[in-house]
């Protein structure tokens, strides 16, 4: 898609589970939920994925048109490139709207989809 996205993928696990951050909210946002994830009990259980989204932290910058459809095309490219093929989806805010418009353009590759605090 000629950006990039800063990302980093913490444990080991056959779970995979993608955090998707909120309007202008770097993957920092996540760190609790990633502590917890890292916790010894679950680190062999789970491989978390968090990223800055185009447009911020350490991504791409927006050159043009975006939209949430663009931000989803985006993480779903970012998987693609993994080889991620299914996975748990956690979105916040905007990261809810995106995640909405993941599972609308790939439902098959969605094990679970939490929404925090968005609408669709």
């Amino acid at each position: 898609r000629g950006i990039h996205l800063n990302f980093h993928a913490f444990g080991s696990g056959p779970e995979l589970v993608v955090l998707v951050n909120g309007f202008m909210m770097t993957y920092h946002g996540w760190s609790a939920q990633v502590e917890f994830f890292m916790r010894e009990e679950n680190a062999n259980k789970y491989t978390v994925l968090v990223f800055d989204n185009r447009g911020v932290g350490r991504s791409s910058p927006i050159n043009g048109p975006c939209d949430v459809s663009t931000l989803a095309l985006d993480v779903l490219a970012l998987l693609d490139d993994l080889e991620w093929a299914r996975f748990h989806l956690v979105g916040i805010s905007m990261g809810g709207m995106i995640s909405l418009e993941m599972d609308e353009r790939a439902p098959r590759r969605l094990k679970r989809i939490m929404l925090i605090n968005t609408h669709g």
